[in-house]
C-alpha cells in the first residue's frame, strides 16, 4: 500500500503516518508534494492517522490502524494540504467539498474575546450529513440521558447515536433529572446525581449498552452540576452544587467503590467542564459565586491522578455551563454563559471587562495541552447547557438552551469544521448527560 509519511513535526503534535490506497502513483506524488510528505512503503501506525483537511470527500478504514483516503486521482491539486493531526482514536477524513449549502448555522463563533491565540479553519460546505468515517477504538455509540425541556419538565429518556441517526430506547432507568454527570468506565457508562423532582440526587447508575443498573455504592453527597471524567481506570468527580452550596471535593470511583480524595484543588464551583487529554484531566471555568452575583470563572486546572495543578495560562473568557470534549489530540470547548464582549481572559477566574455576564456564547476554543486558541469558525448558535462527547475522532454536540428556549439540534466537529446533520433526534432539552462507550 502506498504511504505518505510526514517528515516534519508541527505544533499540533507528533504526526505519524497516513496510509492511502485507491490512489495512482501520480496522485500520491502530487499529494506528497502538497503536504510536504515523502513516499514510503512502511505499514501505517496503529493509533495515529491524519486527514488532508477538506481534500477527502470520504474516508474509510481498510484495516486496523490505517486510513484510506478516497480521492479522485485526477484532482489532487484541489486538496487542502494542511495535515490535521489526530491521536488515539479519531477521524480520518475531512468534510465534503461539494457545492451544497453550508453545514454551519451562519453564526460566527469567537464572539467572546479571550487572550489565547487564534486559529482559522475551513467553512465546510457540502450537502451531506457531515457523518464521519471511523477508525478503530473510541466510542462506537453515544448515549444521552434526561435533561429538561423549555417548560422545565424533567426527562428520563435514553437515546443512542451511531454516527448517522438517533434511536430512542424503550428502557427503564434512572428517575427524571437534569444536571447529572455521565462518563465511560471500562465497558460501561456511569451516571451520578443530578437534580430530580424531589431535589438533589446522590445515586449511581451504570449502563452496559442494554440495561440500566442502580448500584449500592455510597459516595459523594447529593449534588448537581458537578464534572466527571475517566483517568487511569477510575472516574474522577469534582465539585458541583449541593444542599449547602457550592462544593470543591474530589472523588474517585473504581467501578464499585467511591473514595474521597484528601487533596487541595480548584475552588468551590459548579457547571465547570472537565475532560481527559494526554494522561491528565483538564478542568476549566465554572460558576464560583452565590446565586445572583454571576461569578463566572476562567481558570485552567489539571489532575494527574493525585495532584491538582493550576495553570497560569490565558484562554477563554470567564464562563459556565459550556461543553468540552477531546477530539483530534485536543480538547474542544464550545459556548456557555459568560461575557460576550468581555476583556481578555486572564485565566485567573476574574470576570473583568464589559458586557452582560449572562450572555449565551457561540465561540469555539481548542486546548492543545499547553495553550488555548480560539478557533475561527462558524457553527452552532449561541447557547448554554449543551452536551458534547467524542465519537471516533469527531465531537458530537447536542441541544442546550438559548437562555429562554431549549434546543434540539445535533452538530458534529471533525477537527476543522462544524457540520449540522439533517436528522431528527431527542426532543429539545438542556442539562442532559451524554457520553460515549
Amino acid at each position: 500500500m502506498p504511504e505518505l509519511t510526514r517528515t516534519n513535526n508541527e505544533s499540533r503534535g507528533l504526526i505519524e503516518r497516513v496510509g492511502f490506497s485507491a490512489l495512482g502513483a501520480a496522485a500520491v506524488t502530487a499529494l506528497a508534494a502538497l503536504a510536504g510528505c515523502s513516499s514510503s512503503a512502511s505499514p501505517a501506525t496503529t493509533g495515529a492517522c491524519a486527514s488532508l483537511g477538506q481534500c477527502c470527500a470520504q474516508a474509510e478504514l481498510p484495516n486496523q490502524g490505517s486510513c484510506r483516503a478516497v480521492v479522485s486521482e485526477g484532482s489532487p491539486a484541489a486538496c487542502n494540504a494542511e495535515l490535521l493531526v489526530y491521536q488515539g482514536s479519531h477521524l480520518c477524513g475531512g468534510s465534503g467539498a461539494g457545492s451544497g449549502s453550508s453545514g454551519g448555522s451562519g453564526m460566527t463563533s469567537g464572539s467572546a474575546t479571550g487572550s489565547g491565540s487564534s486559529r482559522s479553519t475551513g467553512t465546510g460546505t457540502g450537502s451531506g450529513s457531515g457523518t464521519a468515517s471511523r477508525t478503530t477504538g473510541g466510542a462506537s455509540t453515544i448515549v444521552l440521558f434526561g435533561g429538561d425541556d423549555s417548560q422545565g419538565k424533567l426527562l428520563s429518556d435514553t437515546w443512542t447515536w451511531n454516527g448517522e441517526q438517533w434511536s430512542d430506547l424503550p428502557v427503564a432507568g434512572p428517575s427524571a433529572r437534569d444536571s447529572s454527570v455521565m462518563a465511560p468506565l471500562a465497558d460501561e457508562l456511569v451516571l451520578f446525581g443530578g437534580s430530580g423532582e424531589n431535589g438533589l440526587l446522590a445515586d449511581t447508575w451504570t449502563w452496559n449498552g442494554t440495561v440500566w443498573t442502580k448500584l449500592d455504592a455510597p459516595g459523594p453527597s447529593a449534588r448537581d452540576s458537578s464534572v466527571m471524567a475517566a483517568l487511569n481506570d477510575k472516574l474522577v468527580l469534582f465539585g458541583g452544587s449541593g444542599e449547602t452550596g457550592l462544593l470543591a471535593d474530589t472523588w474517585t470511583f473504581d467501578g464499585s467503590t467511591w473514595t474521597k480524595v484528601s487533596v487541595t484543588g480548584p475552588s468551590e464551583r459548579a457547571w465547570s467542564v472537565m475532560a481527559p487529554l494526554g494522561g491528565t484531566l483538564v478542568l476549566f471555568g465554572g460558576f464560583g459565586g452565590t446565586v445572583g452575583d454571576d461569578t463566572a470563572l476562567a481558570d485552567t486546572w489539571t489532575w494527574d491522578g493525585s495532584v491538582w495543578t493550576k495553570l497560569g495560562v490565558p484562554g477563554p473568557p470567564p464562563r459556565w455551563i459550556s461543553a468540552m470534549a477531546p477530539v483530534g489530540g485536543e480538547l474542544l470547548l464550545f459556548g456557555g454563559v459568560g461575557q460576550a464582549s468581555a476583556g481578555p481572559g486572564s485565566g485567573s477566574g476574574s470576570s473583568d471587562g464589559g458586557g452582560n455576564p449572562d450572555d449565551e456564547l457561540s465561540d469555539t476554543w481548542a486546548w492543545n495541552g499547553t495553550s488555548w486558541a480560539v478557533v475561527d469558525t462558524t457553527g452552532p448558535s449561541a447557547r448554554d447547557s449543551s452536551v458534547m462527547a467524542p465519537f471516533h475522532g469527531t465531537a458530537v454536540l447536542f441541544g442546550g438552551s438559548t437562555g429562554e428556549n431549549a434546543l434540539g439540534d445535533t452538530w458534529t466537529w471533525d477537527g476543522s469544521v462544524w457540520m449540522q446533520p439533517s436528522i431528527s433526534g431527542p426532543s429539545a432539552r438542556s442539562g442532559a448527560a451524554m457520553a460515549g462507550m
